[in-house]
């Protein structure tokens, strides 16, 4: 199992546009993330004997959000001074987690370094919150490799 940390924001599974095309903010998204997670697979000495045809990978993603500047407007006083200092409430606004898993699955399958097809993955926990103040947004991703068992 290991832990990745993608130093770019979370995005949600763009739809096809007109002519079956992806909108351009998302493919330059979509080929930076993979890069990055190419990257990041080589230097963590990901498993590459995964058998395509039977072998899982379970994906954890948790997206942090730049922080905006005000507390929204739809959190009671106490909670407006809650994260005037600092507290991080769950994020509940889009990109939504099926979304964002959606991106970023996309993007470990064009790293080609995790599996050959996404119809490898299970998913594990997903979560989206606000970066902390003075943090960048970002992405942890955890994957685990899960043999096909044996009799």
């Amino acid at each position: 199992m290991i832990t990745l940390r993608l130093e770019i924001a979370p995005t949600g599974k763009a739809r096809p546009r007109e002519r079956g095309r992806l909108p351009t903010a998302y493919r330059r998204w979509k080929v930076q993330a993979a890069g990055q997670l190419r990257a990041l697979l080589i230097m963590a000495r990901w498993p590459r004997a995964i058998d395509p045809r039977r072998d899982a990978v379970r994906v954890s993603v948790t997206g942090y959000t730049a922080r905006p500047k005000s507390s929204p407007a739809w959190m009671t006083t106490a909670e407006r001074a809650a994260f005037r200092r600092g507290w991080t409430p769950p994020r509940l606004a889009t990109p939504d987690a099926d979304n964002m898993v959606g991106a970023v699955l996309d993007a470990l399958s064009d790293s080609g370094q995790c599996w050959c097809d996404d119809t490898q993955a299970i998913l594990g926990t997903v979560g989206s919150t606000w970066a902390a103040a003075g943090e960048r947004p970002h992405l942890i991703l955890t994957l685990e490799a899960l043999p096909w068992p044996t009799p």
